[in-house]
């Protein structure tokens, strides 16, 4: 079973006791990569229902907004990039990029910009330790 197979059966299982959530997880690059860098975000701007797949973005690079930084970012660890040659980022250097790293959001329901500082510290003290599982080779 790959990365992608085991993080969907964990979101099926999550689906059953969480209700609506925005999945996330490796791009589908990612374990292709001598590297691996994962991203761990705060939360998920949206303020719609927030079911769909941040993987997609992942993958194909659609979303400047966020994704260009973590590019550039991507593009220096993995590659050795300066910032001038990263510049200027289209949707095929992001893709190129962000497909070769995985994300995930602490807080996994939509929401706006803003999330409880007290919130935000229960969502990190408790990951779920299945994550764990799901990220081993």
């Amino acid at each position: 079973m790959n990365l992608r197979d085991r993080e969907d059966a964990l979101f099926d299982e999550w689906r059953t006791n969480r209700g609506r959530f925005v999945k996330d997880g490796a791009g589908c690059r990612f374990e292709q990569q001598r590297a691996r860098i994962l991203f761990i975000l705060k939360e998920v701007n949206d303020t719609d229902d927030g079911d769909w797949d941040l993987r997609k973005i992942i993958d194909y690079g659609n979303v400047a907004a966020t994704w260009n930084n973590i590019a550039r970012w991507t593009a220096h660890i993995l590659d050795g990039a300066v910032f001038e040659q990263v510049r200027t980022i289209d949707q095929e250097t992001r893709a190129n990029y962000t497909s070769r790293i995985a994300a995930m959001n602490l807080k996994k329901a939509a929401g706006g910009r803003y999330c409880c500082k007290k919130n935000f510290r229960i969502l990190a003290r408790n990951i779920d330790s299945r994550i764990r599982c799901v990220a081993q080779d």
